[in-house]
């Protein structure tokens, strides 16, 4: 759908120039204007089913752990790994806005949890850092497996 969207910009853009050169036609008769075309419709995105959408939520979820103890534990890597790797995610979804609305429900509430327990860089910060990066990797696999191309 997009690069239908995108080849009729194009072409629209094309076309501008060309218009643009053209002598104005000899005056035509008052006509009533038609309506405007109704905008294209997109196609309709299903909800996630189910069995994929909660590895999905709790893959958000540990990512936007990951994404706040990235900023308390290494806070000059910009842009945030975590953030950019979940944004990724929710381009390639190309998530219905409901889909949309909750994985990133579930990356800021992994956010949050963590947001309230560590004000600083910890051992234990670090130890549960590495914890969540093996989860997020054993999620990324177990989807991939089940649900990849």
């Amino acid at each position: 759908m997009r690069r239908l969207g995108l080849t009729l910009l194009l072409l629209a853009a094309l076309a501008l120039p060309a218009a643009a050169q053209q002598q104005p036609a000899a005056p035509q008769p008052q006509r009533r204007a038609a309506p405007p075309p109704a905008p294209p419709r997109e196609a309709v995105r299903l909800p996630l089913p189910p069995e994929y959408e909660k590895p999905m939520l709790e893959l958000s979820e540990t990512l936007g752990s990951l994404a706040f103890l990235a900023t308390l534990c290494r806070p000059d890597e910009r842009p945030n790994p975590w953030q950019k790797r979940m944004e990724m995610l929710v381009e390639s979804e190309g998530a219905a806005q409901g889909n949309r609305e909750r994985l990133m429900g579930a990356y800021n509430a992994g956010f949050s949890t963590f947001s309230t327990t560590y004000r600083q860089c910890t051992d234990a910060a670090r130890a549960v850092r590495a914890m969540l990066v093996r989860e997020a990797s054993r999620l990324a696999r177990m989807l991939d497996q089940r649900y990849g191309g």
